[in-house]
């Protein structure tokens, strides 16, 4: 069903009429070219894997992957675009914590550092940040009679980034250095066959913060569509959007 309601979000921007604002799944996209003075509204979805690692040297360091399904409100004027978004996103290791899906929120903001919306040739300043709901799995098969129960609290990112871009007609072709943030906090609790119960938890980051990110837009009628993607070491993300404005 969330699913469903997502796919059915992105269609609405095809079908609709309108000029777009949008932040882009990422946050990294550059302003909207054109001055519309209208608010959009825009369906997107994001995969990335992420490479975490442990504050406590006692502890594993891990892959996650995530799957975020979301919808979009953005506004802007005078070369600055802001927004702020709602979706549902899962946490799996790959092995076997797996909880499924919960809500998230997120705001963003972007900008013209150089050039404006006439130029062809332009850099962009971008800042995006999210917020998760708690993940809980139970009975988890850690060891042969060993069950656990196991949290991912706190979680939240936030990605700030400096983007060039060049317009061809319609298609804008973009690039440029991300920083992005991610922690979260892990915590375990398991009972041995003896009945002692045993507690650990530990905060983890990202693994590498600096990478680089990049996408093309395209503006059919008075639609826009947005494929990006962003790498770092150990990570990496795919994203698509649809914005229509009102």
């Amino acid at each position: 069903m969330k699913r469903t309601a997502a796919v059915a979000t992105v269609l609405l921007a095809f079908l609709v009429g309108g000029n777009a604002h949008a932040l882009g799944p990422l946050g990294t996209l550059p302003p909207e070219p054109e001055d519309v003075g209208s608010m959009s509204l825009s369906g997107g979805y994001v995969y990335r894997e992420l490479r975490l690692v442990p504050r406590k040297h006692d502890f594993s360091a891990f892959s996650a992957r995530q799957n975020h399904f979301y919808v979009q409100a953005a506004d802007g004027a005078y070369g600055w675009e802001w927004a702020g978004r709602l979706g549902m996103a899962d946490f799996d290791d790959g092995q076997q914590f797996n909880p499924g899906y919960r809500p998230f929120a997120g705001l963003g903001l972007k900008g013209y550092v150089y050039g404006d919306r006439g130029a062809d040739f332009s850099v962009t300043s971008s800042f995006r940040a999210d917020m998760y709901s708690r993940y809980k799995v139970a009975d988890v098969g850690v060891a042969p009679g060993l069950q656990a129960n196991v949290r991912v609290k706190g979680l939240w990112d936030a990605e700030a980034g400096l983007m060039a871009q060049q317009r061809f007609g319609r298609m804008t072709v973009y690039g440029g250095p991300v920083y992005e943030y991610v922690e979260a906090d892990v915590y375990r609790t398991a009972t041995v066959p003896v009945g002692v119960e045993l507690a650990e938890d530990s905060y983890y980051k990202k693994q590498a913060n600096l990478g680089v990110a990049g996408g093309v837009s395209w503006v059919r009628g008075t639609r826009r569509f947005v494929f990006e993607t962003a790498f770092s070491s150990g990570s990496y993300s795919l994203a698509f959007e649809a914005a229509v404005g009102f």
